[in-house]
């Protein structure tokens, strides 16, 4: 489309012009930034369209450090890059060119009507095209004039729309019917429905075994072996059972994951546009110098327990079949990439790291989507949606974590001229070279081929058996009544038996309970009696967070490295302490990563560290409650007029509740004497200052209150109380507040019928298979219950695997069973 564009239209006049010459040509071309945003945006659109650009053929140039700016002033997007949620307008109205002049410049309101326009409309300089339905109708034609809304309906317009950024907007759709679905069933029909799709499934298995069989027989050798243990034929029939939109995610599975090149496009993911800065042809003409520089630079890392366990690793991967060598570096192919590999030390373990960005294997890689990670934002949405629906029960958690995830899908046959990596063997002291045949950690592929898959998963627990569950990578967080838990435990490891795929045992693998950890947290459900549920930080992320930041300022310094690391261990700690004083911190350490002190600290980063390592020390928790789902709607606003005796200045603001009723509003007024404490007259208008002036207003415990978690807290309240009493002594200011009596409402209290006792019911199936034998469906527990008291359970007993064995694909002789490694 735009190659077309250039080379037709366009291409005589930019010839022309390249040829020609005059005083001023360097001073009115673009800047190469600009250029580059310019070209960005029209690919933005033209892949949204359809048009699938060449690797590289975006490549950005040389990046200013612009996130050091950024960082060291604390920037947000700028707003007029977000579409407003809500427009000032009702409507655009527009007057054609025909007519007279309107009587007022552009940005002012009209006094009275013109050509239909009512007064009070604002004309415009500009056409806002996304106020008006995307139209393209150009401003040079007609007049446009924007209509105020009333007051009125701009808060009820408010009211329906909602605040982008809360909870419920995190919470997938299919996740939010699973959560209904549990709170509306009891323990008995919940457990039966699942496993009867238990049962369902296992018949299908066996019905489509031969078709499985065949499927694994036409995979590449590397990839038979890697993906034995799925069952890609019942994988691929329930995803269409299910209307899963994205079926292509079976070939990819089938085929391995490419590492070069474009990433394929996910319809249900969030479409964005991020160009490859190099094509495979530049990666493989470089290949052989690049590949001997990698590999005659590995050398020990310096600790000898990483170096060791990076290589014992390596050959415990080599004997599960998930990568091969070593190979002579004189061995290679031509074109081979080497990557290197490394070892990351966390706590008493090392994880294994191959650096594919160093290679420049990932710059190859270009995405027209990305997907949509299950954050602690949506944990947390579905932790709302139990406490507002489910509060009447014992509520349980864990995670459940995939077994080395990565390793349990293939890399595709035609990449593995890219998937070579290179450790370091502390026995001989030297390099040596193997060939992945498994997805690497640290591949950009690696990501969006796992994520593809994981979501098709998550989807189907959720569809198929009303799991309440999140996907986060390799983890996925799961809550559950109590009385439920324990057979539920067993339905999930039988629901990835099934699929083929190997969940973690020992350590990994706690149990059901109402104090759990997810995601790097601590969530508990001790005060859902209460309506609450509270994340909080571990302890070991904040003794490790607390360590590293001593020893950093002990050392009197950081690398770049260390801070762009040490800036994302203490955003994601200060996502889970209550206040906003410790994110305020993560600008200076950014500011250390992009400026230009290579490694001494700064008087106000040091600051910033101090401050954070208080803020550590007693962290009140994230508290998620029914008050949290809630919105209040505030309103402020100031006014200057010196001319005025009688109200030359004064702020205001009105309170609405989450259906659009006013609760509370406050009005201050300042007198023109007291104006010089603003700045005034030394500045024309103090309409800044008086904005922020009812930060600081009194206001009486009983006035503006609102609930747990919500814009103004009751804390909050009484110190800018305090704090406005000391600044009245110091400055004399009058002030005048209308107070306004909260509106009293009613409490909505639902009773829910929570079925007690503790006789054990009969088992589910009259003639159970051997894959679902012993699993029984147990009773509701209530969250006045403080156990399960005479047993709700047979608990999950296995007495033969006869059948189990059949349904496993066939597997070479030295393969070993899936989760043996």
């Amino acid at each position: 489309m735009l190659a077309d564009l250039t080379k037709k239209a366009g291409k005589a006049l930019v010839m022309q012009w390249l040829q020609s010459s005059f005083a001023t040509s360097k001073e009115t071309a673009y800047p190469l930034q600009l250029a580059y945003e310019i070209a960005h945006a029209f690919a933005q659109e033209a892949v949204a369209r359809g048009w699938q650009p060449p690797a590289g053929a975006l490549t950005p140039p040389s990046r200013v450090q612009y996130a050091y700016l950024r960082a060291v002033v604390g920037l947000q997007p700028r707003a007029s890059k977000l579409a407003p949620v809500l427009s000032e307008f009702s409507e655009v109205r527009h007057v054609p060119h025909t007519a007279d002049k309107p009587p007022i410049e552009p940005g002012a309101t009209l006094n009275e009507p013109w050509h239909g326009i009512p007064a009070g409309a604002k004309l415009l300089k500009h056409q806002p095209v996304r106020l008006n339905g995307g139209n393209s109708e150009s401003s040079d034609s007609s007049f446009a004039f924007g209509i105020f809304r009333s007051p009125e309906a701009f808060v009820s317009e408010a009211v329906v729309k909602g605040h982008p950024t809360r909870l419920q907007n995190f919470l997938p759709t299919v996740l939010a019917e699973a959560v209904e679905k549990t709170v509306r069933c009891s323990s008995k029909s919940l457990n039966a429905d699942r496993l009867k799709v238990l049962k369902e499934w296992v018949v299908l298995a066996r019905s489509l075994l031969a078709e499985d069989k065949d499927i694994h027989s036409k995979m590449s050798p590397h990839a038979q072996q890697i993906l034995a243990p799925k069952r890609i034929a019942l994988w691929k029939a329930l995803l269409v059972k299910y209307d899963y939109p994205d079926l292509g995610v079976v070939d990819e599975l089938c085929s391995g994951t490419k590492l070069t090149g474009p990433i394929p496009p996910v319809p249900m993911f969030e479409r964005v546009f991020k160009p490859a800065s190099l094509t495979e042809g530049e990666l493989k003409i470089g290949a052989k110098a690049a590949r001997e520089a990698v590999v005659h630079s590995v050398k020990g890392s310096g600790d000898d327990f990483v170096d060791f366990e990076v290589y014992r690793k390596t050959c415990e991967e080599r004997t599960s079949g998930w990568l091969r060598g070593p190979y002579r570096l004189d061995t290679l192919p031509q074109r081979a990439v080497v990557s290197r590999r490394f070892g990351l030390k966390q706590g008493p373990k090392v994880r294994l790291i191959d650096d594919f960005s160093g290679s420049c294997v990932n710059l190859t890689t270009q995405a027209e989507t990305t997907p949509s990670l299950h954050t602690l934002d949506v944990v947390a949405a579905m932790l709302l949606q139990v406490v507002c629906k489910g509060r009447g029960f014992a509520w349980v958690g864990k995670t459940v974590d995939l077994s080395a995830a990565y390793r349990q899908l293939a890399v595709a046959e035609e990449s593995l001229w890219a998937a070579y990596v290179v450790c370091f063997n502390p026995h001989s002291r030297k390099p040596e070279i193997f060939q992945m045949l498994a997805l690497p950690f640290g591949a950009t592929s690696s990501v969006y081929g796992f994520l593809r898959v994981a979501h098709s998963i998550w989807y189907l627990g959720c569809k198929a058996l009303h799991l309440c569950w999140t996907s986060f990578f390799d983890d996925f967080v799961t809550i559950a009544r109590k009385g439920e838990a324990e057979v539920l435990e067993g339905i999930i490891r039988k629901f990835f038996d099934l699929l083929g795929w190997a969940v973690s045992s020992g350590d990994k693998d706690s149990p059901f309970d109402n104090v759990f950890k997810a995601l790097g947290v601590q969530i508990s459900f001790g005060e859902v009696p209460s309506g609450l549920v509270s994340i909080s930080n571990t302890k070991k992320r904040i003794d490790e967070l607390t360590e590293a930041i001593v020893g950093i300022l002990d050392k009197g310094g950081m690398s770049r490295a260390q801070a762009m690391s040490l800036r994302g261990r203490m955003q994601f700690a200060s996502a889970q302490i209550w206040g906003r004083s410790s994110k305020l911190c993560l600008s200076a350490v950014s500011a250390h990563a992009h400026g230009d002190s290579d490694w001494v600290l700064k008087p106000q980063t040091i600051t910033a560290l101090k401050h954070f390592l208080i803020s550590l020390e007693d962290p009140k928790p994230r508290r998620i409650g029914k008050e949290s789902g809630r919105q209040w709607f505030i309103f402020t606003d100031a006014s200057f007029q010196p001319n005025d005796s009688e109200w030359p200045c004064g702020i205001g603001g009105v309170l609405y509740d989450d259906e659009g009723n006013e609760v509370s509003a406050f009005s201050l007024g300042i007198a023109a004497a007291e104006l010089a404490a603003l700045g005034y007259p030394g500045k024309k208008t103090v309409i800044f200052e008086a904005e922020l002036t009812y930060r600081i207003q009194k206001v009486n415990d009983q006035n503006m209150v609102i609930a747990h978690q919500t814009v103004f807290l009751e804390e909050v309240l009484k110190e800018r109380a305090e704090h406005h009493l000391r600044r009245q002594s110091q400055t004399g200011m009058s002030l005048r507040l209308d107070r306004m009596q909260l509106a009293k409402r009613k409490a909505k209290t639902k009773k829910m019928d929570v079925e007690t006792g503790a006789e054990r019911y009969r088992k589910y199936m009259d003639d159970p298979m051997e894959e679902v034998s012993g699993l029984h469906y147990g009773e509701e527990t209530s969250s006045s219950s403080s156990s399960n008291e005479g047993g709700s359970y047979t608990g999950l007993t296995d007495p033969g695997e006869e059948g189990e064995e059949e349904l496993q694909p066939e597997r070479a002789p030295s393969e070993p069973r899936s989760g043996e490694h």
